[in-house]
């Protein structure tokens, strides 16, 4: 019997504070994929996107601190598609992505493999740079989605692949991957909040240690 063919979706999350990184990564995935479905979350930004028939727009007036988990979580509610791209805006997509619709659904996919060791960071765990990760639906539902105790200072990406792994889920680091990080708002984020930035990334750090600790 044929597989079904199942549809992609592609979840940005976008912030124009930091200048229009989405709209040429919404038309670099159009040109290699015209049928993506491609979610467009746009949480208050002060040049905020427009409507437009190339996405479906989310604008959202989440007035807490600036969490990009929560943002992604929002993003699949919306999703049509049963595989999900979480994706920050500063990407561009070279490649046609199809390929990852025949792939395991049993799995993560991203663009680099890592690992943090118990020496520099309390545990040994391996995780997908989180710039980008892909995962069927019935992954994300069966992890609870992103942890939303995890803000812009990091580690959403660590936790959700360490919670993949204790599942029994694969890592899977993929060569090509048909995605360019291009870094240059993280960079300027990073700047912007020199002075809180290490602060914060220590808070995710004690956040994540506790998470598995309560794991046992």
């Amino acid at each position: 019997m044929e597989r079904k063919k199942e549809m992609i979706s592609v979840i940005i999350v976008a912030c124009s504070d930091w200048g229009d990184y989405a709209t040429p990564y919404i038309d670099s995935i159009l040109k290699y994929k015209p049928d993506a479905d491609i979610v467009l979350v746009d949480n208050r930004s002060k040049n905020p996107y427009l409507s437009n028939p190339k996405y479906n727009l989310i604008t959202t007036n989440y007035s807490g601190e600036y969490q990009y988990t929560k943002l992604l979580n929002m993003g699949a509610e919306s999703a049509k598609g049963d595989w999900l791209i979480f994706s920050n805006d500063d990407v561009l997509c070279i490649d046609d992505f199809s390929f990852f619709e025949d792939y395991d659904k049993n799995a993560i996919y991203g663009a680099e493999l890592r690992s943090k060791t118990a020496q520099n960071f309390g545990v040994d765990v391996d995780y997908l740079y989180g710039w980008n990760l892909v995962m069927h639906r019935d992954v994300f539902n069966d992890l609870g989605g992103f942890n939303e105790k995890f803000t812009h200072a990091g580690l959403d990406d660590i936790d959700i692949c360490y919670r993949a792994k204790k599942k029994g889920y694969e890592l899977v680091e993929v060569i090509p991957y048909p995605f360019i990080h291009l870094g240059d708002k993280m960079k300027r984020h990073r700047r912007a909040l020199v002075k809180n930035y290490a602060k914060m990334q220590s808070r995710s750090k004690n956040i994540f240690l506790r998470e598995v600790e309560n794991d046992g």
